[in-house]
Order: C-alpha cells, then structure tokens, then sequence
C-alpha cells in the first residue's frame, strides 16, 4: 500500500511513488503485454499513464519499439493525474492518428497499492 498513495500537502492532493515504482510498472507493463493473446493484432501504439518521469523512462526502457510521446505531452502538460491520465494520453493520440485496421493500441494503467491494467483499442472488427 505504501508503494503508490496519496498525501495532502499544501492544500493539494499529491501522489507518492516509492523509489521502486518504475522498475515495478516497466516488469509489471512487460508481464500484462506477454500475457496478451497470441492471435490478436500485433500492438501499433502503446499509451500509458503518466506516473512521473522515471517512469516513463522505465516504460520506454522496456519498450524501445514504443515511444510514450503522448503520455510525455500529457505529463508535462497536465502533471500525474493518476489512473485517469492514460485517457488524456488517448485524447493527445487521437488527436492525430487513430488505430490502423491491422494494429491495435494498447492502453496501459497504474493503481494504487501497486497494481497494473490494459486494454486495447481496434479501428475495427475482427476475430481472435
């Protein structure tokens, strides 16, 4: 419980990460992608929540193939808007792209105490 909480400081609700949080999420964001399904669409985009800088760095470190230019926009516009922060970084994506019919996108999110997430995006129909 003591890896991801919350805190009132100042009169503002502020996230803490314990120092092992990144490592946590990129191990964490590399077990949830392994366990997809091994006839569904190759992943075009990943989208993650912005759980601070080292984060990301992290996640980028586990996933070189998918830069996190939306969640980087995201956290630097926005700041770590906790769990939520991923639909934001879809917001930014969409903005200029949406899934090819041949690749999904993955969205990927943070919980509290410690816990992971994803789901994925299709432009379209298809079976698995």
């Amino acid at each position: 419980r003591d890896l991801l909480r919350f805190e009132l400081r100042d009169g503002k609700l502020r996230n803490l990460l314990h120092k092992t949080v990144p490592a946590l999420a990129a191990d964490a964001v590399t077990q949830l992608l392994a366990a997809e399904p091994p006839d569904a669409l190759p992943i075009g985009r990943i989208l993650a929540h912005a759980g601070g800088r080292e984060v990301i760095k992290a996640l980028e470190a586990a996933l070189p193939s998918f830069p996190l230019d939306a969640t980087r926009e995201v956290l630097r516009d926005h700041g770590n808007m906790s769990s939520p922060s991923v639909l934001f970084a879809l917001q930014v994506a969409l903005r200029d792209a949406r899934p090819e019919p041949d690749h999904d996108w993955w969205l990927v999110s943070f919980g509290a105490g410690f816990s992971a997430h994803s789901c994925r995006l299709s432009a379209g129909t298809h079976e698995h």
